[in-house]
């Protein structure tokens, strides 16, 4: 086994901008596969609007608002590990895996996007994002 380890100088973490003034609205629905083995937002793979993209800058306000569609539990959160639902930043939690959103249900959360970074937008349900409830949330400097 060969292994090399770069050493350089090193970077100072990337830092949230101070509020722009700018805000962001975004309106995304839980729904499922009719088998039940595809969780997505908006709608199904293959679909227009699957799990679209979100990119904003550090410092702008976001609002999402989530409706359950489906019929199962679900909540939101943006998150810095797409593995761990447990990663949430900025604050947008809506609902929680011990205290999720109900069929029919909605949910809206604001907050100001912080440090530069690939995030991802996810059901902290466990399992759900696995099977596709996940989509990416960019924040440029």
């Amino acid at each position: 086994m060969v292994g090399k380890i770069n050493v350089g100088s090193a970077e100072a973490a990337p830092k949230a901008a101070a509020p722009t003034g700018i805000s962001h609205n975004f309106d995304l629905k839980f729904i499922e596969s009719p088998d039940f083995k595809t969780l997505v937002f908006n709608a199904l793979p293959g679909e227009e609007g699957s799990n679209p993209d979100f990119k904003v800058k550090s410092g702008d306000s976001v609002t999402f608002k989530v409706e359950n569609a489906g019929i199962s539990f679900h909540a939101f959160a943006v998150v810095s590990d797409v593995d761990d639902p447990t990663t949430i930043v900025f604050n947008s939690a809506i609902k929680s895996a011990n205290n999720p959103m109900k069929a029919g249900e909605t949910g809206e959360v604001t907050f100001i996007a912080g440090a530069p970074g690939e995030y991802h937008y996810v059901c902290t349900v466990p399992g759900h994002a696995l099977l596709g409830m996940q989509g990416n949330f960019i924040v440029e400097p």
